[in-house]
């Protein structure tokens, strides 16, 4: 039977993966595409707003 003190150090412990799943990375918009999406919200009624950042997948 083992138990946690029979680990090697650095080793996974049972149940667990090896390497985490790759850092994700952040998206970059460029400036007019902001200033659209800015004016494209001004411009939709109040009960619309937030299908705009949903459709984009913000």
């Amino acid at each position: 039977m083992s138990t946690s003190s029979d680990e090697q150090p650095g080793s996974p412990a049972a149940g667990e993966q090896g390497d985490p799943a790759p850092r994700p990375t952040r998206r970059a918009f460029s400036p007019e595409y902001e200033l659209a999406m800015v004016a494209e919200h001004e411009k939709a009624p109040i009960g619309e707003k937030g299908a705009i950042p949903r459709r984009e997948g913000l």
